[in-house]
């Protein structure tokens, strides 16, 4: 049975090394909580000093766009900065949660977040969301400074990607064109509503409330322009505009929605000759988390030359 590796995380301090600017100094033992759990503890100190104190893993694995990760934490000692680091395979380029002038509680406290509070912090990648996992830092940055305990134990990881929706439903549609062909890999006949319909709509419900931050739709061939409204709801009784395209043309449409999440997604058409749709999916909430990675997220879907080299992050020469 395969574990996740993030799940042993704290299995054996020496797996761990400790980095430490100046005169700091940090020190690791194993723990054990009272149902059993192996923990790891590092004793810091300062030395009435400045700087960090990081305590490292080398550990590979893969990111989806969503995930949900977390460890209980507690401590004692004076107010300082805490950090959790990932970084990839190469160790240049790094995502990190910053949380400034925290008081360690003496009790366990679980701590969770998701892809969201994992933001780039710096690397020549410029940006974007981590895949590859090749190493895990703690650290502890000099606020009050001073010397103190840090213990983690009880790591948690949950991989939040959308399988498959819960169920998918339309105004109406034509014989051979059901709603649901929209999220089939295999069928090439995608959504259409049938020509009549004087209100077409599309829906999704994904089942759990799902973050994302865009979507990308592609369209069937020779379709006129389109006209339509995306909306979002949780409990698809009160509904939410998130985006109002009035005219597009093309086979394919990026749509940047930072920071959404929602249970149910509609989309709304103004009359049935627009009314199709050829697939749909949704992408991570780094697809468009600054107007810059939005861009970057749209240039890499098309064929290269379409977009300068920035858009694809690779850098430009003078000649």
């Amino acid at each position: 049975m395969f574990v996740h590796p993030f799940l042993s995380l704290f299995d054996d301090p020496a797996e761990w090394q400790v980095f430490a600017s100046g005169q700091s100094q940090g020190k690791l033992t194993s723990i054990s909580t009272s149902d059993g759990s192996k923990g790891i503890r590092m004793e810091y100190d300062f030395h009435g000093g400045g700087g960090f104190i990081v305590m490292r893993r080398e550990v590979k694995f893969s990111l989806p766009g969503t995930f949900e990760l977390g460890f209980s934490i507690r401590g004692e000692g004076p107010s300082n900065n805490f950090e959790f680091k990932v970084a990839d395979p190469s160790n240049t380029n790094v995502w990190r949660r910053l949380r400034e002038d925290i008081h360690l509680p003496d009790a366990w406290r679980e701590v969770r977040f998701h892809e969201r509070d994992l933001p780039f912090a710096w690397g020549p990648a410029g940006g974007g969301a981590p895949s590859e996992v090749g190493s895990i830092e703690f650290a502890v940055v000099a606020g009050q400074g001073g010397n103190g305990v840090l213990e983690l134990v009880g790591p948690v990881f949950e991989d939040q990607t959308l399988r498959s929706p819960h169920a998918v439903t339309a105004s109406s549609h034509e014989r051979g064109h059901l709603p649901g062909a929209v999220f089939d890999p295999v069928t090439i006949t995608g959504w259409r509503a049938e020509k009549n319909d004087p209100d077409p709509w599309w829906e999704v419900d994904f089942g759990r409330p799902l973050r994302f931050g865009g979507m990308v739709i592609t369209w069937p061939d020779h379709l006129p322009r389109r006209k339509f409204r995306v909306e979002v709801s949780g409990d698809q009784k009160t509904w939410t505009l998130i985006h109002c395209a009035p005219s597009v043309l093309g086979e394919m449409t990026h749509i940047p929605t930072p920071g959404v999440e929602a249970r149910h997604l509609r989309i709304i058409f103004a009359d049935s000759s627009c009314a199709a749709l050829c697939s749909f999916s949704l992408r991570p909430d780094s697809f468009s988390n600054t107007p810059n990675e939005f861009i970057h997220s749209v240039a890499a879907d098309h064929p290269r030359g379409w977009f300068p080299r920035y858009w694809l992050r690779e850098q430009s020469y003078w000649t």
